[in-house]
């Protein structure tokens, strides 16, 4: 059996098909997702496609279960973005006439990046593949509504955006990379987590967004992706997003040196770290494969992670070029991927720009890959 779904602005149509090609019926609904004809549902994907649970009644629109008969949600919302509404159980802020809201998270118009759908589409899994990989659709993975005589999917229920945008962020996803390595923590600058292209600053951890405490996340990647070009973003990410993972100062959140330094230790067989005292810094770093630098800016209780990933050409305090420091030298100019030693950085960092000077807090050399990943 097949299925479709047609958006009609007030209403959605479900036709049903039956795999040897004739139409067996269609099930209407009102803006919230009641049945208006009061047909019996041969199929769990209903309103907007979304999967209906048969005991409860309830709608999972991929986040949270959704109740059309009170047009409430079961569940407050986490806000992911600027139409989130005041009210963290309405569905569509209350006007699904004008708003779409598949993600179960804030609403939107069907033009939106991210939120709006304006087109629920039936394609195999080539075409599926086909329409993931277009810079100008962002597409939500199809709900599997059929399946082959082995019993492996075959056709699925896909949801389109068809938005300029979609572009316009991989081209700035592509951007945010300095020889491969992540070496931007802007507001705008965007990654690729879970599926999508997504700004930093709209990146929700457990404490604060990726532009303003992810730096630890993104240095712990740098480093991984430097052993293993099969590390994503998203793994890393996944395993720093919980609140044991952060430690609180005075108005600051950032990921636990100590949580850090375990997590490396996961990887690596040699992990090897230094508190601030720096003479230690340089052996450590002769040592190492790739090294997790953290400071504190000076004049401020702020501090920043950053990677160091050897060239392999050795030498007194080793060899590194570092991303995403956040470091000026004397001219003014960051010193993202220039090749030093750990003493030049040490230098840069107490004799650079005024406006970048920064205290070593800490080091963590490792080296020695475990595993496969």
């Amino acid at each position: 059996m097949l299925n479709s779904s047609v958006r009609c602005g007030k209403e959605d149509v479900i036709n049903h098909y039956w795999v040897g090609g004739y139409r067996d019926y269609a099930t209407s609904f009102d803006a919230y997702g009641n049945s208006l004809n009061g047909g019996g549902m041969i199929t769990p994907f209903g309103y907007g496609g979304a999967y209906k649970d048969s005991e409860s009644g309830l709608m999972y629109l991929n986040a949270r279960y959704y109740d059309a008969g009170t047009g409430r949600f079961t569940q407050e919302d986490i806000p992911h973005g600027d139409n989130c509404d005041h009210n963290l159980y309405a569905y569509c802020g209350n006007d699904p006439v004008n708003r779409t809201d598949p993600s179960g998270h804030c609403y939107g118009q069907p033009s939106e990046w991210h939120y709006g759908v304006d087109e629920y589409k039936l394609v195999t899994k080539n075409e599926l593949a086909k329409y993931k990989t277009a810079v100008d659709y962002n597409v939500r993975e199809g709900r599997v509504v059929d399946f082959d005589k082995n019993g492996n999917p075959s056709l699925y229920m896909m949801e389109i955006v068809k938005c300029s945008k979609a572009a316009e962020h991989k081209k700035a996803y592509e951007s945010t990379f300095l020889n491969g390595y992540i070496n931007k923590q802007n507001k705008d600058t965007v990654v690729y987590l879970n599926g999508q292209y997504k700004k930093m600053q709209d990146i929700r951890m457990a404490f604060g967004n990726v532009f303003d405490n992810g730096c630890g996340i993104i240095a712990a990647y740098n480093v991984l992706h430097s052993y293993s070009s099969k590390i994503t973003f998203s793994s890393v990410f996944n395993s720093f997003n919980n609140p044991l993972a952060f430690t609180l100062g005075v108005g600051v959140a950032g990921i636990d040196p100590v949580y850090l330094t375990g997590y490396m230790s996961m990887h690596f067989w040699l992990t090897l770290p230094a508190g601030p005292d720096t003479y230690l810094w340089g052996i450590q770093a002769e040592l190492s494969g790739a090294v997790i630098v953290l400071v504190r800016w000076e004049g401020s209780l702020r501090m920043h992670y950053f990677a160091g990933i050897s060239t392999g050409n050795g030498g007194v305090g080793g060899s590194f070029k570092f991303y995403n420091t956040g470091l000026k030298d004397e001219k003014g100019d960051f010193i993202d991927g220039r090749t030093m030693s750990i003493w030049d950085l040490l230098d840069v960092m107490k004799n650079g720009h005024e406006d970048t000077r920064a205290q070593p807090i800490m080091l963590i050399g490792v080296a020695g890959k475990k595993g496969w990943w």
